[in-house]
């Protein structure tokens, strides 16, 4: 028997020698029903489920639960006695504006290194999640993760862990991650991810523009604030009416690839490890990419180091045929011209023709 199985007997409050119970004086007319429950409780003590170490003939589970936005979850099953184990815990307040994406990833992240003593050398174990994106995220060697998914996938990748996709109704019921308490505990998990997303921004602006910068114009500009809005909330639908007709095919990119976008604390976007520019600064960026005069394929890959921006290929193209030096400098290969032959003025008067059968083209 669990403990959340025993009887609901009145509290009682035994001594370390477990012999001698102070009794409250509304207690001690119960007294009977109080032996019984100290015997049930400390029978069940001695017989209580527990998690075990992973082995060949267990099935180890790891359920993610993130139900709040505030607080993750999870709920580790090693089936030697179909016992379940809840967990969760307080996450800091930068977490609120993590994609929903992110925050699954984070309680996935989170859950293994907490059974890490259980999960560590197992041969392998499941993670059940309600969010289906996560399978091809954490499964997938190909596949394109923001920045911070990244990070978290590359601390799990000491598991051997299989990512399956159960729907969110046949979840068990989490109380914890649905009532999270006021209090705001650290999490490295978040410091680290953090630091790195930090490390990407300042090490992704060009170097003749300044971090500053890069904010003003991020912050004016309107289409980069329904995306940065859209990535928190997952609201696609409600914040494509605030962008202008002239940046809806922008908004529809960045939105097909909404599972690549992280927001960071400088209020930036990011677009996989690449920094979204601002419109304002499109053209300076190019300039800049362009000033080696290098050719369009070389500033191109150049700009893809570090930005991205809607019609990238398109502005360095056109900075390219506009300069006279890259015109001047670039080799241009014009192809050799057709030899046509001279067509006869009449038409034949004889005609030879050699036939050869089958035969003939074996013997030979």
């Amino acid at each position: 028997m669990a403990f959340a199985q025993l009887p609901s007997y009145p509290p009682f409050d035994a001594k370390s020698e477990g012999v001698a119970v102070r009794w409250s004086k509304w207690v001690s007319r119960l007294t009977n029903n109080l032996f019984v429950a100290y015997d049930i409780a400390d029978e069940s003590r001695k017989k209580a489920l527990l998690l075990t170490y992973a082995g060949n003939d267990l099935n180890d589970i790891v359920e993610s639960l993130p139900d709040s936005e505030t607080r993750p979850g999870a709920d580790e099953s090693l089936f030697e006695n179909l016992f379940q184990h809840l967990i969760a815990t307080s996450i800091l307040k930068l977490t609120k504006r993590y994609s929903q994406t992110e925050r699954e990833a984070l309680a996935v992240t989170w859950a293994c290194e907490h059974f890490h003593i259980y999960l560590y050398g197992s041969p392998s174990f499941k993670i059940y999640t309600d969010h289906k994106p996560l399978v091809t995220l954490f499964g997938s060697p190909k596949a394109q993760l923001p920045a911070r998914v990244e990070r978290w996938v590359m601390r799990c990748q000491g598991y051997n862990m299989n990512i399956i996709f159960k729907p969110g109704k046949d979840n068990p019921a989490d109380y914890m991650s649905r009532h999270p308490a006021q209090q705001q505990a650290s999490s490295r998990e978040e410091k680290i991810a953090e630091e790195y997303i930090q490390y990407l921004t300042d090490n992704s602006i060009p170097k003749a523009m300044s971090l500053q910068q890069v904010q003003e114009e991020t912050s004016k500009d309107n289409t980069l604030q329904a995306v940065l809005s859209a990535v928190r909330t997952g609201q696609w639908y409600k914040h494509a009416t605030t962008v202008l007709s002239e940046h809806q095919k922008m908004f529809e990119t960045l939105k097909q690839c909404a599972h690549q976008l992280t927001t960071t604390q400088d209020g930036l976007l990011l677009k996989s490890r690449k920094i979204v520019i601002p419109h304002s600064l499109q053209e300076q960026a190019v300039h800049l990419a362009h000033c080696g005069h290098q050719g369009q394929t070389k500033t191109l890959a150049l700009l893809r180091e570090k930005v991205w921006f809607y019609g990238m290929s398109a502005a360095v193209e056109r900075t390219v045929k506009n300069c006279l030096a890259c015109q001047v400098a670039t080799p241009t290969s014009a192809r050799e011209p057709l030899q046509m032959s001279v067509l006869p003025s009449m038409s034949s008067g004889n005609t030879n023709i050699s036939e050869r059968t089958p035969s003939d083209v074996c013997s030979s």
